[in-house]
């Protein structure tokens, strides 16, 4: 099996926004997970959630408030803007990360679908 290791990586990814907004994104890493079952289904808290979005929301550019000065990329504010989930930046960014887990899976699978399964001799 062959493994694009280079091709993973922790680093983050521009995706635009709505009116020039625009996000860098991160993909989550599994050891960071703190997720758990209950009753047969997965449960993931709130405190769960945001630790997500705040881990993989690692910058902004092109927001601004109502006087058209720009918004500052702060814990504060990114922890105001989730909770709230503002213009629906922590449903976006939330579906980014997603994208960009299945983007590595759809990779790997057609990596494979490419190679032999042809036992050798």
């Amino acid at each position: 099996m062959k493994i694009d290791i280079a091709g993973y990586s922790y680093e983050g990814k521009w995706f635009d926004y709505e009116d020039g907004g625009k996000f860098l994104i991160r993909p989550f890493p599994a050891s960071e997970s703190a997720t758990a079952f209950k009753d047969g289904a997965i449960f993931v808290s709130g405190e769960e959630k945001f630790k997500t979005f705040d881990y993989c929301l690692i910058g902004w550019k092109n927001f601004h408030d109502a006087n058209d000065k720009p918004i500052p990329f702060t814990d504060k504010i990114k922890k105001k803007v989730y909770d709230l989930n503002i213009a629906g930046i922590s449903d976006f960014v939330t579906k980014k990360v997603l994208e960009l887990r299945k983007g590595k899976e759809e990779q790997e699978k057609n990596s494979e679908a490419g190679q032999s399964t042809d036992t050798p001799k």
